[in-house]
């Protein structure tokens, strides 16, 4: 109650199930106050089945701004938070309770309603330094190698995926915690870090001049090739990334110098909340944001196609999941 929506995403493989993550909605003033402080967040797994009573509550340390299930493994659901840091929870244990008590009631008369902890939380030395905008997994079955070769995973499962934000850099994450082969640890260290979540892998966005970071807003990842991910800024920047040729060169520090091939500015006036490839040809792209919504060609400076100004803001657009791939 008395809660704003920051995020919403569907359960994979499962129907009419729900996630949202909820914050409070708080004036400048009063988050200066709070800055620093850990204050307990919730995402809600609603279904639809029962529309009054939640499935379970998960809980999270800081303000959840966006969450993403795992297309793979659909108990798995990945958030990112205000301060930063990464989340995740796994849901399998609460889920099978639901279901042993699904036709069972406590003695006042109400379901039960289960509260997750969250099972994984980044280390907050080694993670974003501003709040998390978008989080995208790889395509299934799909991981990125240390030297950045895209491999199928030995188990068919999605293990990684990336994250957006405003202090300039895309993270890669892996839910299998010291699963990164090119960490190297020391005998000293190795107790201290075993519970240690970090990122995999980090890429910096800057300007094409070197003058600016771009902070990142929206992410799209190819559907059939995890190496090529375009994004969107809070400033109306489009932006098309090219990781695989600068990864070899900063491999020691898993800390990847620009990546960014191309920008495309001055047509958004504000963030561009919503960015995505065409289904049928990943070079063609649509965005929205502000009053209008565009479709873009990679490599072409300008909007191919610019909708008529609206008098209220778009937040959304998509792409027809349909045969029609070229209806808005």
């Amino acid at each position: 109650k008395n809660k704003s929506v920051s995020s919403i995403d569907w359960q994979p493989k499962a129907r009419g199930i729900v996630a949202i993550a909820c914050i409070d909605p708080m004036t400048f003033a009063e988050k200066i106050k709070i800055i620093g402080k850990s204050i307990t967040s919730y995402v809600v797994l609603w279904s639809f089945s029962d529309p009054i009573h939640p499935l379970m509550v998960l809980e999270a340390p800081f303000d959840v701004l966006c969450i993403k299930f795992n297309p793979t493994q659909p108990t798995v659901i990945a958030g990112g938070l205000i301060n930063g840091q990464i989340c995740l929870w796994d849901i399998m244990e609460a889920q099978n309770k639901i279901r042993l008590r699904k036709n069972t009631r406590d003695n006042l008369g109400e379901t039960e309603i289960p509260r997750v902890r969250w099972s994984k939380l980044s280390s907050i030395e080694k993670s974003h330094k501003a709040r998390v905008n978008d989080i995208q997994w790889l395509i299934c079955g799909s991981e990125v190698q240390p030297y950045g070769e895209i491999k199928k995973t030995t188990d068919g499962h999605t293990h990684q995926f990336f994250t957006a934000s405003a202090d300039g850099t895309v993270m890669l994450w892996d839910t299998r915690i010291n699963q990164n082969p090119s960490r190297q640890k020391s005998r000293r260290n190795k107790g201290k870090d075993k519970d240690r979540w970090e990122y995999f892998l980090r890429f910096h966005l800057v300007t094409l001049d070197g003058t600016a970071e771009i902070g990142g807003y929206r992410l799209s990842v190819e559907d059939t090739d995890s190496t090529k991910m375009c994004g969107t800024s809070e400033d109306g920047k489009i932006f098309n990334c090219d990781w695989v040729k600068q990864i070899k060169h900063s491999l020691d520090d898993k800390s990847i110098a620009n990546v960014v091939t191309d920008t495309y500015e001055g047509h958004h006036f504000g963030p561009v909340t919503s960015v995505e490839r065409n289904p049928s040809n990943p070079n063609i792209i649509l965005t929205a944001g502000d009053w209008t919504a565009k479709i873009w060609q990679l490599g072409v400076s300008h909007p191919l196609l610019t909708t008529p100004y609206r008098h209220g803001i778009i937040t959304s657009a998509r792409w027809s999941p349909t045969d029609r791939k070229s209806v808005v």
